[in-house]
């Protein structure tokens, strides 16, 4: 294991090595602030995609969720089924629109992910 005094001196000598170089850490500050804007951006965009993404998902669900576009050929069940789907796919689009944590983003995507194989297990074939 790396005593706290070897960890204080690698960050000493990591930040002498910026000095050193000539880059002052105000600079660094400025790349990390940089990254992290541009990495905001990027999740933005994921997020508006998958959100694009979803919406779609919910107007399927929504359809298969109409008795009256699905006619007389569904039973109630699977209608209350797809009825489900669709209102938890509206969750998750309007968890996805108020985080940024991809983790949580992705347990989210997970959750809907079992949902549906779920149903798909229980629909007669």
């Amino acid at each position: 294991m790396v005593s706290k005094e070897k960890k204080k001196l690698k960050i000493k000598t990591f930040h002498e090595g910026y000095r050193r170089r000539g880059v002052p850490l105000k600079r660094i500050e400025q790349r990390i602030a940089k990254l992290t804007k541009q990495l905001e951006i990027d999740t933005q965009k994921v997020r508006a995609r998958l959100i694009k993404n979803l919406e779609k998902l919910f107007e399927v669900a929504a359809e298969h969720a109409n008795p009256e576009t699905v006619g007389e050929k569904r039973k109630t069940k699977q209608i209350r089924e797809w009825s489900r789907l669709a209102a938890y796919i509206s969750q998750v689009i309007n968890s996805v629109s108020k985080t940024y944590d991809l983790a949580k983003i992705q347990a989210e995507l997970e959750n809907l992910r079992r949902r549906i194989e779920e149903m798909e297990s229980a629909e007669p074939q």
